[in-house]
């Protein structure tokens, strides 16, 4: 039986708790994004994870009471929601954590009367990951579509310097309502 279960993290957590979830997501982006990086281990921390959870912007899959999952959502704009930084523990492959994050976002987000959910892919020009060729694929099995695209420099341009490859920044976006 697969009883993973989601829901918006709240301020009860322990620090340690918080610190575990920190360090699954840096692992978790050091695997799937470390060579387009030159500064591993440094996708959140525990001060970050606390301030989306003040702001109740961030929820945690579970399993057998063990966090196995999380991600972060946020209204973004008038008509759409926005969530990142998406991370199921490999250990639970299979389980489709992944895939009820993604839902139980979307479905907050339809609570909030907003029409659209998005998402920004980062895609590295030069080299080829396997994690963003699954990505692509599964956003659009599940109802993405690719809207826009454009230099991760020139958006991000404070975090230029932290990249060790160029990059390409897509948004993508599924209509909910």
């Amino acid at each position: 039986m697969n009883d993973i279960k989601t829901y918006f993290l709240t301020t009860s957590n322990t620090e340690s708790q918080i610190a575990d979830l920190a360090e699954l997501i840096n692992e978790r982006y050091d695997a799937t994004e470390g060579p387009i990086w030159n500064t591993p281990g440094t996708r959140t921390n525990v001060e970050q994870l606390k301030e989306l959870i003040q702001k109740r912007e961030l929820i945690i899959a579970t399993k057998d009471k063990k966090w196995v999952g999380c991600i972060h959502v946020k209204k973004d704009d008038a008509d759409s929601a926005l969530f990142g930084m998406l991370v199921a523990n490999p250990q639970y492959k299979g389980q489709r954590i992944g895939t009820k994050l993604i839902c139980r976002a979307e479905q907050w987000a339809i609570a909030e009367g907003l029409q659209y959910m998005k998402l920004e892919l980062l895609i590295p020009r030069d080299i080829v990951l396997e994690s963003k060729i699954f990505l692509t694929e599964w956003y659009q099995r599940i109802g993405y579509k690719q809207i826009s695209s454009g230099l991760f420099e020139e958006v991000y341009p404070h975090k230029k310097d932290f990249m060790a490859t160029p990059c390409d920044f897509n948004i993508w976006r599924k209509k909910l309502i």
